[in-house]
């Protein structure tokens, strides 16, 4: 039996919608709120969890599923985020609606390979820097600004 730990400042607008969604469904006295979780305290919890469920219509980054990556546990996302442009044939990212986004957590759930998958996932991650990104910027800014006694 599984516990749904919803983690972070709770900013939805259906919470009400949402919790009541969760006691009619009959696991409302399995849902713990963290309404905020120390830094230093992130991957433990990630490490600790069956996966990470990032249900999302737009995210500018998204780094928990990153995070969640680097604990080695997998996260159940949906399109439009970081992880899916970098690892294009991820097996669990799911379209945003409610029963393909359930599916693709089941599956994930009994996935024999899911232990190699997160793996992958590590080594995925493992080359991410916020020193490479801020080079990645930088270069990006100087080809833009424009040069001296020149157009850029």
């Amino acid at each position: 039996e599984l516990t749904l730990v919803l983690a972070g400042q709770d900013r939805l607008p259906q919470r009400d919608e949402l919790a009541s969604l969760l006691d009619e469904s009959g696991i409302g006295d399995r849902v713990v709120r963290l309404p905020f979780v120390a830094e230093a305290l992130l991957p433990a919890l990630y490490r600790g969890a069956e996966l990470t469920l990032y249900p999302s219509a737009y995210e500018g980054f998204g780094l928990p599923p990153l995070e969640s990556l680097a604990a080695g546990t997998l996260p159940v996302i949906t399109p439009g985020q970081t992880l899916a442009a970098l690892w294009p044939e991820y097996p669990y990212l799911a379209p945003f609606a409610a029963g393909a986004f359930v599916a693709t957590v089941q599956r994930a759930l009994g996935d024999p390979e899911r232990a190699a998958i997160a793996t992958r996932g590590r080594e995925i991650v493992a080359g991410l820097s916020w020193r490479e990104s801020a080079g990645v910027l930088a270069g990006l800014v100087a080809e833009l600004l424009p040069r001296p006694g020149g157009r850029p």
